[in-house]
């Protein structure tokens, strides 16, 4: 039988065609969503790994030069500085002097860094379910030891801790004039 080139393909060429196509398909089509999901995981991850670095630079910047300046007024005396567990409120050297600074978890789980009276944003990190705590020692003849609050007001604390539990803890070493 002879065959004209201008009649096409036959349907039993189109049948075979479309079966192989879509066997192929079946077969490509979960590993290509895998390999999007994996992409979207690594994207994640990278995203959380930049923002820990980012905070824990801001972290370093801030508080390794907390300022040990004594605060004389008339009914108080001592250093200002005040740790809790959510909280951490210090002097920084601003351009125009010493300026209160405040490091703070709010209810929602971000850490806000705030400057000034007026708590002026400098920064936030969301989702961050970190707890603060002090090392050193509070009474003079104590040992030296991690503490929830740091409440001593002759002193800054030696270390802070930032950590939530799972990661490795952020601890920053607090410039200290003794």
């Amino acid at each position: 039988m002879k065959r004209d080139c201008d009649q096409g393909f036959t349907l039993l060429e189109l049948l075979i065609s479309l079966t192989i196509l879509s066997l192929a398909m079946a077969l490509l089509l979960p590993g290509t969503i895998s390999i999007w999901e994996g992409s979207k995981k690594f994207s994640d991850k990278l995203t959380a790994v930049g923002q820990r670095n980012k905070l824990e630079n801001l972290l370093y910047k801030n508080l390794s030069s907390a300022l040990s300046i004594k605060v004389d007024y008339k009914d108080y005396r001592g250093v200002y500085f005040v740790g809790r567990p959510t909280i951490v409120k210090y002097l920084f050297p601003g351009k125009n002097g010493p300026e209160k600074r405040t490091i703070e978890r709010d209810d929602n789980g971000s850490i806000i860094f705030t400057r000034g009276i007026f708590k002026d944003e400098i920064a936030s990190f969301k989702n961050t379910q970190i707890k603060f705590s002090y090392f050193g020692r509070i009474k003079p003849r104590e040992n030296k030891k991690w503490h929830a609050i740091w409440f001593d007001t002759t002193k800054l604390p030696e270390l802070i801790r930032f950590w939530d539990g799972r990661n490795n803890p952020v601890i920053v070493k607090i410039w200290r004039e003794d």
